[in-house]
């Protein structure tokens, strides 16, 4: 698994195409995708969304980290970074930016590679691909 991270719009979906070549028909989008068809793609973008839509479906952090467990190898997650900033008065949103910064570490963890995107470069935090 690959975790490309980053803040918003600082160039994650346009790195991950360019290193690893992904058709639009490869890349889920987290905002729209079904749960049931995320094991079909090769990419998942707006991972932070698919979380917060799976959370609004009642799923737990562990049920999502089965779904995780489930995804290809080969599978890109790119996700932005949502536990930075002002803490939300939301109780929801609180435990939404917990729970996705939680289930990014076991991605992490589980990721062969892990890149961080600012400004459109990317900085490697982890690489074990070698």
């Amino acid at each position: 698994m690959y975790l490309i991270t980053g803040g918003a719009y600082q160039g994650k979906s346009n790195y991950a195409v360019s290193v690893f070549k992904f058709d639009n028909n490869s890349i889920a989008d987290g905002k729209t995708v079904d749960f049931e068809e995320i094991n079909k793609y090769l990419c998942i973008k707006n991972f932070h969304i698919l979380v917060r839509r799976m959370m609004k479906d009642g799923k737990t952090t562990e049920e999502i980290k089965i779904i995780v467990d489930s995804l290809d190898e080969n599978t890109v997650i790119i996700t932005d970074e949502i536990g930075n900033g002002i803490i939300p008065v939301d109780q929801f949103e609180r435990d939404w930016r917990e729970q996705t910064g939680r289930i990014c570490c076991y991605i992490a963890s589980q990721s062969r590679k892990v890149v961080r995107l600012t400004v459109g470069i990317p900085v490697i935090i982890k690489d074990e691909s070698k």
